[in-house]
């Protein structure tokens, strides 16, 4: 009896030593800050280059919210304006940002994000994938 008794004490002990869970692991892959490297378009000059905190995005998907610091609008004025966006998660790598949809591909600690087109099914049952030949690609590094 006296080593049954032992034993669950020891066991209680070992037990309520064990780490607590992390809280830091974020909800969504892409919470956090990420700060744009390239944008790449089939287009006229000036194709946009980024110095280290440019063109930040932060991904609050917790509030619903991307904040946009974009701090060479000037030059670039068809880059997201410094501002709060509505963000929402669609699933599959899709997201929505002020009711336009993106896709997005995460490569270890690289982002690239793009317009999506969703299929479209035709009445005949076909399904038609939109190509778009100039759909600019985002790319980032997380902050």
């Amino acid at each position: 009896m006296k080593k049954l008794i032992t034993l669950l004490f020891i066991s209680t002990f070992v037990y309520s030593c064990q780490p607590e869970p992390s809280n830091n692991v974020p909800a969504h892959e892409l919470e956090g800050t990420w700060t744009m490297t390239a944008y790449q378009a089939f287009m006229i000059p000036p194709i946009p280059t980024f110095n280290d905190g440019d063109n930040v995005w932060n991904f609050q998907f917790d509030q619903q919210n991307l904040n946009v610091e974009n701090n060479v609008h000037n030059q670039y004025p068809y880059l997201f304006e410094s501002n709060d966006y509505l963000l929402e998660d669609l699933g599959g790598n899709i997201i929505e940002i002020d009711g336009t949809q993106y896709a997005y591909q995460i490569d270890g600690q690289e982002l690239s994000i793009e317009r999506y087109y969703a299929p479209h099914i035709t009445p005949e049952g076909d399904t038609l994938h939109v190509v778009i030949a100039d759909n600019p690609v985002k790319k980032f590094i997380r902050y």
